[in-house]
């Protein structure tokens, strides 16, 4: 079968000249990307972290999923991260490892689907393995939306879930502890096209927040020297993190 290459226009002389301090692979992007004035290309170049970012308890559950996870930390519940065997499941559940293990989870599984045995979201069988290691809660990411009968089952055998996710709802949501998911109805999150890992990412800028606020009475891990502003009693340098997750946010919405 032919194949056909619809190809993007390709950037002018004039307009690459306008910007000589960008590389011009990076200046195509960009131009692919809509952005072509300054004002545009340094917002997305340069952001102001604490500007730019939506506030993530504007998610009708984040309240209610971030004092569940702290829960679980704090009194050592086995938790699970369920994500997805694409780029977007992958880098959400790394983003969310990485951001509990920060926080102090010590018991903490991540399970990645077969793409072949298992196919996409949660299933049956995976629910009643994750229920035999005592698993107290399971945290979606870039799937979860759809499996209603999957989440009755989890809580049936006695296990909350927060579903993160970023598909469209069906005709009934899951019965799921929390739902963050910007393109269900009831939502009025301000940006509805959040990528799976983008909902994750909310989710750990919520955790941090709460973390750094509220002086959670647990220290952090170590988070391996990363650069920032915003520090905690213990010295840990959150903001820096948040805008190191960005990395993953990128790998996996692209």
């Amino acid at each position: 079968m032919k194949k056909k290459w619809n190809l993007r226009e390709k950037i002018s002389q004039k307009f690459e000249a306008q910007f000589p301090e960008v590389n011009s692979v990076i200046l195509q992007l960009l131009y692919n990307r809509g952005l072509k004035t300054q004002e545009e290309i340094d917002e997305f170049l340069m952001p102001d972290y604490s500007q730019d970012l939506h506030d993530p308890f504007l998610f009708q559950d984040m309240t209610k999923a971030v004092e569940r996870i702290f829960k679980a930390i704090k009194g050592g519940e086995k938790i699970l991260v369920y994500g997805d065997y694409d780029t977007d499941g992958i880098t959400s559940a790394a983003l969310l490892k990485i951001v509990l293990e920060a926080l102090g989870a010590k018991n903490l599984e991540v399970r990645l689907p077969d793409r072949e045995s298992e196919g996409y979201g949660l299933n049956k069988g995976a629910i009643e393995e994750i229920a035999k290691k005592k698993v107290m809660l399971i945290i979606t990411c870039d799937c979860g939306i759809t499996n209603k009968e999957e989440v009755e089952l989890a809580n049936n055998l006695g296990m909350d879930v927060i579903v993160t996710d970023h598909h469209e709802e069906t005709t009934e949501l899951p019965p799921a502890y929390a739902i963050i998911d910007a393109k269900i109805k009831r939502e009025k999150y301000l940006f509805k096209n959040l990528a799976g890992v983008g909902v994750a990412f909310k989710l750990a800028q919520a955790l941090i927040h709460e973390f750094t606020f509220t002086r959670q009475s647990f220290a952090p891990q170590n988070l391996g020297g990363q650069a920032g502003t915003r520090n905690d009693t213990n010295g840990t340098n959150w903001e820096g993190f948040e805008k190191w997750l960005l990395d993953l946010v990128a790998i996996g919405t692209v």
